[in-house]
Parts: structure tokens; C-alpha cells; sequence
């Protein structure tokens, strides 16, 4: 789903550095509660376990978000 500035994506394998990077962000973990230290393995079992369980459910479900900055890259 995009406007074309924003895209709303399913998760992949490739998310998993940018996922860790962003829970191991201590603003992002004080507000969300994510465990600290938030490991690759964390981010890969939330990106292989929990995302899908919630779609599947409908209890959670979450999206990836690409951005376009002003010089058009993601």
C-alpha cells in the first residue's frame, strides 16, 4: 500500500537489522517495553513468529514502513 511517500509492506528477512536497530534504540524500547539487549534473534523471531501469529489471529499486526526522502530515495 503507497501514496507514493509512503509505503506500508509485510516484513521480510531483510528487516531484521533495521528492526533490531530500531528496538535497541533506548526511547523506542522505554516506550514499546521491547526487551533490552534487543538482539538480531529477537528481531527475527518477531519478524517470523509474532507479526504473523497477530495476522493470523487478529490480535497484532504490524507493517514496515518505507519513506521517500525529498531526493526520492527509500
Amino acid at each position: 500500500m503507497s501514496d507514493g511517500q509512503v509505503s506500508l509492506r509485510h516484513f521480510t528477512e531483510d528487516d531484521i537489522d533495521p528492526v533490531r536497530e530500531m528496538c535497541a534504540d533506548p526511547v523506542f524500547a522505554r516506550w514499546t517495553g521491547v526487551p533490552q539487549p534487543y538482539t538480531r534473534d529477537d528481531a527475527r523471531r518477531f519478524i517470523r513468529d509474532v507479526v504473523p501469529a497477530g495476522w493470523g489471529d487478529g490480535g497484532f499486526r504490524a507493517w514496515a514502513v518505507d519513506a521517500v526522502d525529498p531526493d526520492g530515495r527509500t
